[in-house]
Order: structure tokens, then C-alpha cells, then sequence
């Protein structure tokens, strides 16, 4: 039984990420690391974190249950606390544009729907060697996101509605976002 559940999981969790790409959610792929240490507890090494299949499918079905919330809030005018990501400034866009221009891109940022843009720009170069540091680019192109009780949307992932609810083990707003829900 669990593994026709998995099934079903990992069949949404596609169409959850096609859906995302396609309404301009940013995928970035930013390598993460992790450290060895030995049994003393010293560091040893570094190694590259293997992101695996099922990694990608918790994290869509996390996305989904903080939209989900974000949207139940707005829709029942909560004040609540969401997770927004601005839209970047014009010069740190007029910069990524000049690393693509540089890398072989020749069509520009502007007009339409600017994450779908860089998407199709990210989307270029898959598989080619400047893939990754063009990655880390667009990353260090954003704005840092943040917490606020004014919902402007998620730019990143492309959300007109989000908040942070999957973790409140770990992350206090979580804990607050939870208790929102439980009052409302």
C-alpha cells in the first residue's frame, strides 16, 4: 500500500514542478555540500550532497501545503504572516542580462513575465558548462526573502500566495503560522 501511495506522490509531485516551471517558478539547481567528520567529530572532507528524486518530491508536496495556507488566510481575510520575495532591482537584472549576453543569450529580460524570462534564459544554456555558474548568478541576482504581514507574492517561486507552515519544529514563524491556522 505504501508503494502505490509513493506512486501517486511522485506522479503529483511531477505535475506540481511542470505547473511551477511553467507559471515562471524559478528552479534553481545550487549544488549543497556537506561536511564528513570522522568519529571524533573533525572534519574530513566535503562532498557534494546527492539531490535525489524523492528530495524534489517533499519539497513540492511542502509547497503546495504553504500555499495552501496562504491562500486559506487570504481568502478568509486572516492577518497573517507570509513569506514574501520581491521582484529584484532593475540594475542587478541589467547585470544578469549582461552574463548571459556574455554566454551566448541574445534575447533580453524585459517584456513579459520576468521569472518565465530568466527561466527560458536558464533553460538555454542546460547541460552546458556555464549552466551552473549561471545559476548562482540569477541566485545572487534576488532579493533576500523575508517575513511580512503584507502579502506581495513569492518571486522566486513564482506565488502570489505563500507562507512558511511545513516546519515549526524548526522555524518559530512556522509555529506562529500554525497557530494562526488553529485559531482561525
Amino acid at each position: 500500500h505504501v508503494k502505490s501511495m509513493l506512486s501517486r506522490a511522485s506522479d503529483l509531485a511531477h505535475i506540481f514542478m511542470d505547473k511551477r516551471i511553467r507559471e515562471g517558478s524559478l528552479d534553481l539547481e545550487i549544488p549543497e555540500t556537506e561536511v564528513e567528520v570522522d568519529e571524533g567529530g573533525q572534519p574530513v572532507d566535503i562532498i557534494r550532497a546527492d539531490r535525489l528524486f524523492s528530495h524534489r518530491l517533499i519539497e513540492e508536496m511542502m509547497l503546495a501545503a504553504n500555499v495552501a495556507v496562504a491562500k486559506f488566510f487570504h481568502e478568509r481575510e486572516v492577518s497573517s504572516l507570509y513569506r514574501i520575495h520581491e521582484v529584484p532591482n532593475a540594475d542587478s537584472i541589467a547585470e544578469l542580462e549582461r552574463f548571459l549576453q556574455i554566454f551566448g543569450f541574445s534575447k533580453g529580460l524585459g517584456g513579459g513575465k520576468l521569472q518565465k524570462k530568466i527561466g527560458q534564459a536558464l533553460e538555454h544554456f542546460e547541460g552546458q558548462p556555464q549552466e551552473q555558474i549561471l545559476h548562482i548568478l540569477t541566485l545572487r541576482t534576488m532579493s533576500q526573502a523575508k517575513y511580512s504581514p503584507d502579502n506581495v507574492g513569492h518571486f522566486g517561486l513564482g506565488f502570489e500566495f505563500y507562507t512558511h507552515f511545513t516546519s515549526p519544529i524548526r522555524r518559530y514563524p512556522d509555529l506562529i503560522v500554525h497557530r494562526l491556522l488553529k485559531a482561525a
